[in-house]
């Protein structure tokens, strides 16, 4: 609900990434997991991304995240 909110507000396109959580997913694999993610949608095209709007072309990428989410989006951002 959150991502989906931030999107219509934001009138941006919003992912959200499935990592595995604590214990099955150990730091690095979180990490990795979200890195993977975050280089899809760097490089995805818009009919990648379902959109039909140019207006999301080349525009810029935001990260972030809510509860353990937001721990992770900042490692992500620190990582980078």
């Amino acid at each position: 609900q959150l991502a989906s909110k931030i999107a219509s507000l934001a009138e941006a396109i919003v992912m959200v990434v499935d990592f595995p959580l604590a214990p099955e997913g150990n730091y690095s694999v979180i990490m990795d997991s979200v890195l993977e993610g975050l280089r899809w949608l760097a490089g995805a095209k818009l009919g990648d991304l379902n959109c039909r709007s140019a207006k999301y072309h080349n525009a810029p990428l935001f990260v972030g995240g809510d509860s353990a989410g937001g721990g992770t989006a900042l490692s992500l951002v620190l990582k980078l």
